[in-house]
């Protein structure tokens, strides 16, 4: 971001004086390219606000936030967070992204058992932004383990969210409906609605059933009559 000023306000001063040149009040006209990263200080929404508090009152400078593309890298802990980049689905932590145009945006990160986590970025010409988030698991938690027979591999989702692929021990699910699923090739899939509350340990068995190799066959083995009566009526004709 590009801070064009005019002058030199004494206000601006008090929260930013390591990145203002030497001048003199309301005198010069001068560019600075702003390369402190303030995403993730505590004391950017402040500052900010008092910018704008300075433009409003002043009229002294202006912001540019400037043109180009920058990048963003975003990992928490717990991994595998379903990232929403200014209300776009974009994938799960750990996660870059590039060529994103240079201005203001909202990322969210959501997983199942843990507090929504929301904050608002800058994106900077020509600059990687690192986002690390802890996320904080939720207090109003079930604990829920799911036994999968034959014990293999297999695809659990829960509300249609991938969770792990064999037999499982959750901690962190939320109280309330849900729906378990279970996909495996060759066996038919299973799904089930539960309801689970806080503090409380469930314990879900799953039992696969596998496909029957005659329902496999079936298709294949009816053609064969059917194509031998047409091949017998055609010579017949």
């Amino acid at each position: 971001m590009d801070l064009l000023y005019i002058g030199h306000p004494k206000e601006a001063m008090d929260f930013l004086d390591q990145v203002w040149p030497e001048g003199e009040e309301r005198k010069g006209l001068f560019l600075i390219e702003f390369k402190q990263r303030l995403n993730s200080s505590k004391e950017w929404k402040r500052i900010r606000d008092k910018l704008y508090q300075i433009q409003e009152e002043k009229a002294l400078w202006t912001i540019k936030v400037g043109e180009g593309y920058g990048q963003i890298k975003i990992i928490s802990t717990p991994t595998e967070a379903t990232v929403i980049f200014d209300g776009e689905r974009k994938g799960q932590t750990p996660l870059s992204l590039s060529g994103i145009p240079v201005g203001e945006y909202t990322i969210t990160l959501d997983k199942l058992g843990y507090e929504e986590w929301e904050e608002e970025i800058l994106i900077f010409s020509n600059q990687v932004i690192e986002v690390d988030v802890r996320l904080l698991a939720r207090t109003d938690n079930a604990i829920v383990r799911i036994w999968i027979s034959p014990n293999e591999k297999a695809n659990i989702l829960i509300d249609g969210e991938y969770v792990g692929e064999r037999s499982l021990f959750l901690k962190n699910v939320p109280q309330g409906e849900h729906t378990i699923k279970v996909t495996k090739e060759g066996y038919q899939d299973w799904e089930n609605t539960l309801s689970f509350y806080q503090g409380e340990s469930y314990i879900v068995t799953v039992d696969l059933k596998a496909i029957p190799e005659k329902e496999v066959l079936l298709s294949n083995a009816i053609w064969i009559p059917i194509g031998l009566l047409l091949f017998l009526f055609l010579i017949w004709v």
